[in-house]
């Protein structure tokens, strides 16, 4: 399965009124699962099937653009590298006109209970953004990893090796001893410029 989730945005417009936008789910029509959620935030989520294959490579883009009414329109599509075949997964009518991300960043969280115990890895290679203003890409070389929620328990290790950044975590405590301090930054060796294709 593949997952996109999307937060509500508490905004103040000029005349200091607060508005609540909501996203709406412009594709697909019929998920595996779309509902609201609540807790740690208050949003929409989106779980597709996919049939991700143990071992492969896959590059996940996220890009923006514009639906029929003017707003900005957020998709996620992923590419199987061996095929070269896109796929467009999910995307989101945000409510409001344009926008740009300001801060990009990747998450692996064991948030299901009942598979807390699993450990969960994953690598991150040739990161790249494209500039808003000049419309060119933006390769990243280094990252900064750091533990959202330091008073929970578990196990988590996070570095970086040639070319990749990577990260793994548990919900079982003790199985990495000596974890890098929280906000370090890692470097990669090489990362891949221009357009992701």
């Amino acid at each position: 399965m593949a997952i996109m989730s999307v937060w509500k945005l508490f905004l103040t417009d000029k005349n200091a009124n607060e508005i609540t936008l909501d996203a709406k789910r412009t594709y697909p029509k019929k998920p595996a699962i779309g509902s609201d959620f609540g807790g740690e935030g208050t949003g929409v989520k989106t779980l597709v099937d996919y049939n991700w294959k143990a071992g492969k490579t896959y590059r996940a883009l996220i890009q923006s653009g514009k639906t029929k009414a003017g707003n900005c329109e957020l998709t996620f599509s992923v590419c199987d590298l061996e095929t070269g075949v896109w796929t467009k997964l999910i995307s989101y009518d945000l409510g409001y006109g344009d926008t740009c991300i300001t801060d990009l960043g990747s998450f692996l969280e064991n948030w299901e209970i009942s598979y807390a115990d699993q450990i969960r890895t994953v690598e991150w290679s040739n990161y790249r953004a494209k500039d808003k203003k000049t419309g060119s890409w933006v390769s990243a070389k280094s990252a900064k990893m750091e533990r959202q929620f330091p008073t929970w328990t578990g196990s988590y290790n996070f570095g970086s090796d040639g070319p990749c950044f990577w990260a793994v975590a548990s919900g079982v405590p003790g199985l990495c001893k000596n974890p890098p301090a929280n906000n370090t930054v890692f470097n990669v060796t090489s990362a891949a410029v221009g357009a992701p294709r």
